[in-house]
């Protein structure tokens, strides 16, 4: 009879051990569930409203291009050779460039070297600048990550996320 009375206190300590871990374990999931969703989605450049800022730049066709020359809507994008999301994002952003015929500013973020191919591809459809990380229209813009991509009306942000303006503004 010992034995069987050890085993149930045994097995209840266990039962009871488990089930405070367990608590334990599903208070720190939610914490780290509401951690992450704060993280998520953050902003990588101006949001809706928001004015642009002055910037002047050369495109690689040579044109001095200042934020005073955009077209009154006009979409711009920035992408980074070394991001492979915006080798992802780059086909389908000249692809609604090319359907809608909205006037582009393609901002290619990276070194002279390592980023010819990107604007190669952008060239046809779009004025292309290329500058450093923290360039004068990435300041302009407030863009801390690639790709952004957003609709300037009047000099001010309309939309933001090529998907998003591509779904409201499909030819």
């Amino acid at each position: 009879m010992t034995i069987v009375a050890a085993l149930a206190v045994t097995a209840t300590v266990l039962v009871g051990f488990n089930l405070v871990l367990t608590y334990g374990l599903i208070r720190r999931l939610r914490v780290h569930s509401q951690l992450l969703s704060s993280l998520s989605a953050p902003d990588t450049a101006l949001p809706v409203g928001a004015k642009v800022g002055p910037f002047t730049a050369v495109t690689t066709t040579g044109r001095t291009l200042s934020s005073d020359d955009l077209p009154e809507r006009v979409l711009i994008g920035f992408f980074s050779p070394s991001c492979p999301p915006c080798l992802t994002e780059l086909p389908r952003f000249v692809d609604h460039v090319r359907r809608t015929g909205t006037p582009a500013l393609a901002v290619v973020l990276g070194e002279e070297q390592e980023i010819q191919e990107m604007a190669e591809t952008l060239e046809p459809v779009a004025w292309v600048a290329v500058e450093p990380h923290g360039g004068p229209i990435s300041t302009a813009f407030r863009v801390t990550g690639t790709p952004t991509v957003l609709l300037i009306e009047d000099g001010t942000v309309a939309e933001t996320g090529l998907p998003e303006i591509a779904a409201k503004h499909a030819a």
